[in-house]
């Protein structure tokens, strides 16, 4: 297999709406993700510091692709 790119997202919920958001970004949305031509693995969760400092992001996905520029289009 050859080189693939990885793209990172790091997104939150609207206060009040974090666990929601939440259940679609790790859920329906991922899965919409893995459906896209050229998207060849997703994974998406909690983002935890290993230095339990706050992030500014709660959640992060990462998608393998084997043109990044290419799914941004």
């Amino acid at each position: 297999m050859g080189a693939s790119d990885i793209f990172l997202v790091f997104v939150s919920g609207k206060p009040g709406h974090e666990a929601a958001y939440a259940d679609w970004f790790c859920g329906e949305h991922r899965d919409d993700m893995l459906r896209l031509p050229g998207v060849l693995s997703a994974h998406a969760g909690h983002l935890t510091a290993l230095d339990g400092q706050a992030s500014p992001a709660q959640l992060c996905a990462i998608y393998e692709t084997p043109d990044c520029g290419q799914l941004l289009q």
